[in-house]
């Protein structure tokens, strides 16, 4: 392929044997540098074709040359092109061993397709020929390539690394001489001798590999020990700079002389690399590793044999040791597919991965995510979980490596971003799975095409939590009809538990469906165990004939110890809608004397029954409010009612309670004793208006992560326990909510003045926050009554006498001017005096403060770009407004400091900034007021405003006069014309 050529070959039946089969020369400037557009080749195996491509024997070529800077595609006569001919782009981090959503293509069948919208519509299978001649084989092109013991058979030459290969399709067989021969380095598909392997991506085909002495099977050739002055290179190849090295053992040989894996990215197809006696199946070659690259398998079936290997079970970081998948310092992930990882009993050989996770290296895991950061050392590890269903596939008369068609796999009830393994192998999936789902229920769905082409489904195979070993089972479904059962499922919160369905009452036996034919009709054994068991998932709501409900969680399954040691399901007894599941262990043991029993348990795990339930939110109400003033000492005194300073502390108490009926109407369905005590928030209101956040009810000091009290800075609990629960099941259940608080220190719980002092204080219960339902809160009752929309909520009176915000002014810097000449203003504020003078001097009242601010006019300038700005700094402990009321004298501008929303800000010492710039010289007066609340008297400041002129501007005098003609305003001017004369003087 000449240098910047975008070919398209089709091979239908060729046979090459020449010195240099195929060679991709790459596109490169006057320099060397590889440049745009790169040298492309595609290649399309012609359906029933068998083509092969073989570099002579001992001339040192590859059978395809793409070294780097060039691109390689190899595919079946099915194209992975999108209709509008662009290539298939996989994304295997949100799309694992699937076509990308929103993809459209033409698929095997001839149909268009666009991956996503329709149920599987996004198979890799469907970009595979799927056609069989008149003795039911595959049609599918063929292809055979052999390279030399130094040059690979698909990708680079000697210290060359492989360039960019994509095989999407077709049965392809490679070679690398040299297997056996200690002085062979290439690998069979990636790098030649001293070559690393570039990036390779398998979406399709069949892919089966032979490498050279040293080199891996798929990734990088060997070390760079053979003679780099005699190593054989094309014109265009780009060397990869390595360093001929004499050492031969992985911890001895240099960095400089290593080569890499490269970047492998699986996404679907069977891949059968053999290793030979020291490189990997995939990955390293002899001595290397893949520092900075990464193995990714996010699908399809990948089978590495390393049973030819010299060494076997050593240290690879010492030791020339194959491995099956990985290379030293590099990372794996396997977020899909079936990877044969461990003993393999065809081949008599242990097969390993070889990774670096989580800071240590790895032989029998991988990473279980993708992309991931390597520099942590909390990424998630897989576990094996192994299928077989031989005996299932022979029962079609299938071989055993069967094509998987669809794939579905599921954790804890939820979809589970496992791409899908290509194949099975001998009737086995062998698929990788992190710690946290192997915790919980995995199922696996999945149809497969039998020898003559016939696609069978299988039924839904499960793995339980934390099982011993590795057997997936299924479950047969049966169905509960009884209405009144069915009814009772959906009720009103009333503190008790969704109702099991007892199979062993008179009548409630259930036989299974034929032709199982088993009848169901007990729930312990003899021995008292419990042999029915009761999962579920909360979902939004339960089918209603609309949309979907939609899940809003995992699915659990909760057990308590009935007392005599046996273990019992517990059905969720807080609101919501969940999808349960039941489940019969009856017929499950395999240590039963039964021989049926036995029979039924060597596949299943037992029979199951889908239902909804739905616990609806009760009414509830708030009583017994109550406010008294905790410092008071005299109980006569105490009550709130009486008035106390704003300074002393206020406790308001409720007790929230379940209404009388469940709609909280009357005449409704009444609400039981047995319903919990509420949880959740309760709404201050103050004067028939809703004050300050939702206070959480807090049934302990709150804690920190460790579970330690958080302590504010007077050594007691920063968010201290505001609520207790109160109650039995006879006589009912009720919170009692009691939160204090100094008014001076919360005024913006009382903004209003009040009429003399007096405020009426009510209280509404709020069902939990999205945050305090994360944390285990339920939302069992709905919200009380609204105090501001239902004059029957209590309420109790409260008096609070204002104090004196003893505010304070002061004068601040201009951050802005940078100008040490600059004339600081001055100001004065004089004490404060009682704006009645014939108010009641015992209790605090409005005060006035007058004062003078003189500052000086000028022209802006870089170093002062506000002449005169007055800053003045107004510390209050009072929220009450505050504004400028007048400004006199047309000689400043002055306001607060504003948010986005037009608000004055108050800082977190509780200061407000007002800002005063001169706009002339002069004299004025400035008046600002801050309101009185419940806590707080009002102050109001006025001001003597003197904007003095500065003496270094020079005065610049002018005189005008103008004259207009009101009779005969466009002229000409006439006697007895009215003539209006304007004299205009400026300094």
């Amino acid at each position: 392929m000449n240098p910047g050529v975008q070919a398209n070959i089709v091979l239908n039946n060729v046979n090459i044997d020449s010195p240099i089969p195929c060679h991709i020369e790459r596109n490169r400037d006057a320099d060397g540098k590889t440049i745009e557009p790169k040298t492309r080749l595609r290649i399309t195996l012609a359906e029933n074709s068998d083509n092969t491509l073989t570099a002579t024997d001992g001339r040192q070529g590859p059978g395809i040359h793409c070294g780097e800077g060039t691109e390689l595609v190899i595919d079946d006569h099915v194209p992975n092109v999108t209709t509008s001919g662009e290539p298939i782009k996989m994304d295997p981090e949100h799309y694992p061993g699937k076509i990308p959503a929103g993809t459209t293509f033409v698929g095997n069948d001839g149909k268009t397709y666009t991956a996503g919208t329709t149920p599987g519509g996004d198979r890799l299978s469907l970009l595979e020929n799927a056609t069989r001649n008149a003795s039911k084989e595959l049609t599918t092109g063929k292809l055979t390539v052999t390279g030399n013991s130094l040059e690979a058979a698909i990708g680079s030459v000697q210290y060359e690394d492989a360039g960019d290969m994509t095989f999407n399709g077709g049965i392809i067989t490679t070679y690398a001489r040299g297997a056996g021969n200690q002085y062979a380095y290439t690998a069979s598909i990636g790098g030649g001798a001293g070559g690393s392997g570039g990036k390779m991506t398998f979406n399709g085909g069949v892919i089966e590999t032979w490498t050279s002495y040293h080199g891996a099977s798929i990734g990088g050739g060997g070390w760079a020990t053979c003679s780099e002055a005699n190593a054989y290179q094309f014109a265009d190849t780009l060397g990869n700079n390595l360093v001929q090295t004499n050492q031969g053992m992985p911890h001895t040989v240099p960095a400089a002389s290593k080569t890499c894996a490269g970047d492998i990215y699986i996404n679907g197809g069977v891949l059968k690399p053999h290793g030979d006696m020291h490189g990997n199946a995939i990955g390293q070659g002899c001595c290397s590793w893949n520092e900075g690259h990464e193995i990714v398998i996010a699908g399809g079936t990948v089978l590495p044999d390393t049973s030819k290997a010299l060494s076997k079970g050593g240290n690879p970081l010492t030791e020339c040791v194959s491995m099956g998948i990985g290379a030293q310092g590099g990372a794996v992930s396997v977020i899909g597919g079936s990877v044969r990882i461990g003993y393999v009993e065809s081949t008599k050989s242990q097969e390993g991965f070889q990774a670096f996770i989580n800071g240590q290296h790895s032989y029998d895991s991988a990473f279980g995510a993708w992309p991931v950061d390597t520099s942590r050392n909390d990424n998630p590890a897989v576990s094996m979980v192994a299928i077989d269903l031989m005996a299932e596939l022979a029962k079609t008369g299938s071989s055993g490596d069967n094509p998987i068609i669809d794939w579905n796999l599921t954790v804890g009830g939820i979809d589970y971003p496992y791409g899908a393994p290509t194949q099975f192998t001998d009737g086995k999936l062998y698929l990788w799975l992190p710690e946290d789902a192997m915790k919980q229920q995995i199922s696996v769905t999945l149809t497969y095409q039998d020898d003559d082409g016939n696609v069978h489904e299988v039924l839904p195979l499960f793995r339980e939590p934390g099982q011993a070993g590795d057997l997936l089972k299924r479950f047969l479904d049966f169905q509960i009809t009884d209405e009144a059962y069915l009814r009772s499922l959906t009720k009103y919160y009333d503190g008790t538990p969704l109702p099991a369905y007892d199979l062993s009452a008179p009548g409630n036996a259930i036989t299974t469906p034929a032709p199982d034919n088993k009848v169901l009709n007990k729930v312990t054994d003899e021995a008292g165990n419990q042999l029915v068991r009761y999962y579920y998932r909360p979902y939004d709501k339960v089918p209603d004939g609309g949309t979907d409900p939609v899940p809003t969680g995992p699915e659990t399954s909760d057990v308590v110890d009935d007392g005599s040691g046996h273990q019992v399901t517990v059905l969720p007894s807080n609101v919501g809608a969940v999808k349960l599941t039941m489940v019969s262990k009856q017929y499950s043991d395999e240590n039963s004397s039964d021989a049926e029993i036995v029979e039924f348990a060597k596949s299943y795990w037992g029979h199951r029954a889908f239902l909804w339930g739905e616990i609806k939110p009760i009414a509830s109400q708030v009583s017994e409010v109550a406010a008294e003033w905790v410092d008071e000492t005299n109980a006569s005194q105490k009550p709130g009612g009486n008035a106390h300073p704003s300074d002393q502390s206020l406790k308001v108490s409720a007790a929230i309670k379940r209404a009388d009926t469940v709609d909280g109407k009357p005449g409704s369905e009444a609400t039981k004793p047995t319903a919990a005590a509420p949880e959740g928030r309760v709404q201050l209101y103050v004067d028939g208006e809703p004050v300050g956040d939702p206070v959480e009810l807090r049934f302990e000091d709150g804690k920190d992560a460790d579970g330690n009290v958080i302590l504010g800075t007077d050594g007691k609990p920063a968010f201290p326990k505001n609520a207790e629960r109160k109650g039995s099941d006879e006589g009912g259940h009720w919170t009692e909510f009691s939160y204090v608080f100094k008014p001076s220190e919360t005024d913006y719980l009382v903004p209003g003045v009040g009429e003399e002092g007096r405020h009426e204080v009510s209280l509404r219960f709020l069902p939990p926050s999205d945050d305090q339902e994360k944390a285990g809160a339920h939302a069992n009752y709905l919200a009380s009554a609204a105090p501001d929309a239902d004059e029957t909520v209590p309420r109790v009176e409260v008096a609070i006498d204002p104090i004196d915000p003893n505010p304070v002014v002061t004068p601040e810097p201009d951050p802005d001017c940078k100008d040490p000449d600059a004339p600081e203003p001055e100001v004065s504020t004089g004490p404060g005096e009682p704006t009645d003078p014939g108010a009641d001097p015992g209790k605090p009242g409005d005060k006035a403060f007058r004062g003078e601010i003189v500052t000086t006019w000028g022209e802006p300038t870089a170093d002062n770009p506000h002449p005169g700005r007055v800053l003045l700094k107004v510390t209050t402990p009072s929220s009450g407004p505050i504004s400028v009321t007048d400004a006199r004298g047309n000689v400043f501008e002055a306001d607060f400091v504003r948010d986005a929303e037009g608000n004055p800000v108050r800082g977190e010492d509780g200061s407000y900034t007002l800002v005063l710039d001169p706009t002339a010289v002069g004299k004025g007066e400035l008046t600002f007021r801050q309101e009185p609340n419940g806590a707080y008297t009002g102050s109001t400041w006025a001001y003597d405003v003197t904007v003095l002129p500065q003496p270094e501007i020079a005065p610049a005098p002018a005189l005008a006069k103008k004259a207009e003609n009101l009779t005969h305003p466009g002229g000409p001017t006439q006697p007895g014309d009215r003539i209006r004369y304007t004299i205009t003087a400026s300094n």
